[in-house]
């Protein structure tokens, strides 16, 4: 009788063959899914690298501060020590570029030779003539995005490659009112000549209602969805990134998952997909204020920290990975370590309940945007990262991590925080670290 469920040794084999082919057959998707040329390989790695270096060589010259400043912070930084520096350009092929306001008559090749003996680099770089310094750029930006409302200016960033602050505006305007907004900046002091103005959507929090066709029971790992209640219904968001903060147990996730963006009032509820208790909105910075009209304030991260469940219905360590343009979860990779802010030109990942695993690559660094919360209110995300894809992201991936691949696992990055039709922004992580404090992952 002890046998009567047991299978005989042809059952037991032909399953061993079954469930053996099924891993094989998810450790084929998943790589396809992660899988890059040669080419794409060797201009993450060098990216990488050159990213590396400039960060040597501006810890050099603005110490240990370094590493808590975000990029635009950082250049305008550099650019109070060595006057006309105008930032970091960094090439696939792992040269970098440094955009330099030259003295009249200056020779090129005489000021990258200075440039690389002030900055302690091996070779000298090549430097490109710029008319404004890092310092004018972070100060046309912040002067440009104080005009930022649902109406007008939406988002601003620096372009390091143009020398110029790209400043985008509501599409729907009209001409006349696109004339009038570019009066305003110019009123607002900044030069014609360090502008660059284009049309954009307000991009939208992606945090959806409805019902996911992905059901991972707990414990949850990067990736996998959970649901949560509001006044306004039931709303579906992202695990982010089980963590530990202060010794305390749970996960990261978008701010604007909760009852209300950058408060924790209302002590919102999280639950698996199957009902499971996974936690509390415990940690949600409230929003700073800035010189935005009708907004919930300001903060330097979309995030908040969920716990309070036990330690067990989170997976510590690991992120999701689906096979290509399914939500069908082909295996995990592990959590390798964090990247405080990609570089332009990087190739990104995320793992989200609405469009699973996706790569694009960062498009625009430091970009202070105004969100739509969906309800009328605005919010403002400052230094975040955008990717040009109209298919990296949609409603309810909200709160994903965003990651690199390095060719074993996940170097986090950031969390998924809006988008629009045409980009997805996120929050890097130095900016997460910088609202929710120090945050354990592996």
């Amino acid at each position: 009788m002890k046998h009567k469920h047991a299978m005989n040794r042809l059952a037991v084999g032909v399953w061993l063959l079954a469930a053996t082919a099924s891993v094989w057959a998810q450790a084929e998707a998943k790589d396809a899914v992660l899988q890059r040329s040669a080419q794409e390989e060797a201009a993450s790695l060098q990216l990488a690298a050159a990213h590396d270096r400039a960060m040597v060589a501006a810890r050099a010259l603005v110490g240990e501060e370094a590493d808590s400043l975000n990029p635009d912070e950082l250049e305008a930084s550099i650019a109070d020590r060595l006057p006309g520096f105008a930032g970091w350009l960094h090439l696939d092929d792992g040269r970098s570029v440094v955009r330099m306001v030259l003295p009249a008559g200056a020779a090129a090749q005489r000021s990258a030779q200075d440039l690389a003996a002030r900055l302690g680099l091996e070779r000298a770089p090549e430097v490109r003539a710029a008319l404004f310094d890092s310092r004018q750029l972070l100060n046309f930006k912040q002067a440009a995005f104080k005009l930022a409302s649902a109406e007008g200016v939406i988002a601003t960033h620096i372009d390091r490659d143009a020398n110029r602050v790209e400043v985008s505006y509501n599409e729907t305007l009209s001409a006349e009112q696109v004339e009038l907004l570019s009066r305003r900046l110019v009123d607002a002091g900044i030069p014609l000549a360090a502008l660059v103005l284009r049309p954009a959507e307000l991009p939208q929090r992606r945090a959806t209602t409805g019902v996911s066709v992905r059901a991972q029971p707990t414990p949850l790992a990067a990736g996998a969805q959970f649901n949560y209640t509001t006044g306004s219904g039931s709303f579906v968001c992202s695990v982010g990134v089980p963590a530990t903060r202060a010794g305390v147990r749970g996960f990261v996730t978008a701010s604007h998952c909760s009852q209300r963006v950058y408060s924790v009032t209302a002590n919102t509820t999280m639950r698996a997909p199957n009902g499971t208790y996974v936690g509390n909105e415990s940690v949600d910075p409230a929003g700073f204020s800035c010189p935005l009209p009708d907004t919930l304030g300001c903060r330097r991260a979309d995030a908040l920290f969920v716990s309070g469940a036990a330690a067990s219905v989170v997976d510590f360590g690991r992120v999701l990975v689906t096979n290509s343009n399914s939500l069908i979860v082909a295996g995990t990779i592990p959590v390798r370590g964090t990247l405080s802010f990609p570089t332009v030109g990087q190739t990104v990942y995320k793992t989200g309940r609405t469009t699973g695993t996706r790569s694009g690559r960062v498009a625009r660094v430091c970009v202070d945007a105004l969100v739509g919360d969906g309800a009328g209110n605005t919010y403002g995300a400052l230094c975040s990262v955008e990717i040009n894809s109209s298919s990296f992201s949609a409603g309810g991936d909200s709160g994903s991590s965003i990651w690199v691949y390095d060719g074993v696992g996940a170097v986090v990055t950031g969390i998924l925080s809006y988008g629009s039709s045409t980009s997805t922004g996120f929050s890097p992580w130095g900016g997460v670290t910088r609202e929710l404090g120090a945050l354990t992952i592996r």
